[in-house]
């Protein structure tokens, strides 16, 4: 995990070096009850992105994605001050 000030705002990055997520799933990864995993047995709803989303969003951020399949995820939230 990263954070640093930017102008106007902050930024924190949370970074990991899995599976990455496949180019034709990122469109969806902050849809309500998507989830990656088609077979659905791994446990959850598919409400964890969205809702991290909607809340950063009401505090007038962003939250982002950059995923290389292979290599890991990058998330990157972005805050005004």
């Amino acid at each position: 995990m990263r954070s640093a000030r930017v102008a106007g705002g902050v930024t924190i990055e949370v970074q990991d070096s899995g599976p990455g997520i496949p180019s034709e799933m990122q469109p969806y990864i902050f849809d309500r009850f998507y989830r990656q995993d088609i077979s659905h047995s791994t446990p959850g709803f598919g409400l964890g992105l969205p809702i991290a989303r909607l809340i950063v969003e009401r505090h007038g951020g962003r939250l982002e994605m950059e995923s290389q399949p292979g290599e890991g995820s990058l998330f990157r939230i972005v805050l005004p001050l």
